[in-house]
C-alpha cells in the first residue's frame, strides 16, 4: 500500500501503482453519456490517463486546463482525465472552461474496481474513497511507458517528465 500525503498528513493509497512495463488492466468508466467506456473502447491508440480527486477543486481544474493543452500539442494520443466525480459535473466543468480536447470519465460505478486495480484509491484521511493524483502513459498495446503517482495529492504531477515521455525521450 503506497502512502502519499495531503496537506501534510499522510494518507495511504490501497493497491499497487502501476510501474513502467506493466500492462495497464480493464476497466469500466462512465463517460457523460453514460455510457460505460472500457481500455478497449481506446483499443490501439497511446493515452494519457490522468485520475484526479474531484474536478471540483482548483488543482484538479487547473490540471484538467494544462492537460486539455497538452492534448493540442500531442492530437495523435487520447488524454483521459479519471475522478469519482458524476458525469455530469465533468461534461459541466469541460463546457464551462471550453475544454474539448480531453475525455473525462467518471469511476462512479467501482464496479471494474479500477481504482484498486490501479492503485489510486485513497484509503484513509478526509479524501476516502475518491482517486489519488496519478499520470499513466500507456502505448497503443496498454503498457505503461511513463507513471507518476503524486506524492502529495494537493500538487500537481510533473508535467516536463509526461512531455519527456510523450516525446520519447523517458
Amino acid at each position: 500500500m503506497a502512502r502519499v500525503t495531503l496537506d501534510g498528513n499522510e494518507v495511504q493509497i490501497e493497491g499497487s501503482f502501476l510501474k513502467e512495463g506493466d500492462l495497464a488492466p480493464d476497466f469500466a468508466l462512465c463517460a457523460s453519456d453514460l455510457e460505460t467506456k472500457t481500455l478497449e473502447s481506446f483499443q490501439g491508440k497511446r493515452k494519457v490517463l490522468a485520475t484526479i480527486p474531484s474536478i471540483d477543486t482548483s488543482v484538479c481544474a487547473l490540471e484538467s486546463k494544462a492537460i486539455n493543452d497538452l492534448a493540442i500539442k500531442y492530437p495523435s494520443v487520447l488524454f483521459l482525465v479519471i475522478s469519482k466525480d458524476l458525469p455530469f459535473a465533468l461534461e459541466r466543468f469541460c463546457k464551462s472552461a471550453s475544454l474539448h480536447n480531453i475525455i473525462l470519465l467518471s469511476d462512479l460505478r467501482s464496479r471494474s474496481g479500477f481504482s484498486k486495480n490501479y492503485g489510486i484509491k485513497i484509503a484513509s484521511g478526509p479524501l476516502d474513497g475518491l482517486l489519488a493524483r496519478s499520470i499513466l502513459l500507456l502505448s497503443d498495446s496498454d503498457k505503461v511507458v511513463y507513471s507518476e503517482l503524486t506524492e502529495n495529492i494537493s500538487k500537481m504531477p510533473d508535467f516536463e517528465a509526461l512531455q519527456k515521455a510523450l516525446e520519447g525521450e523517458i
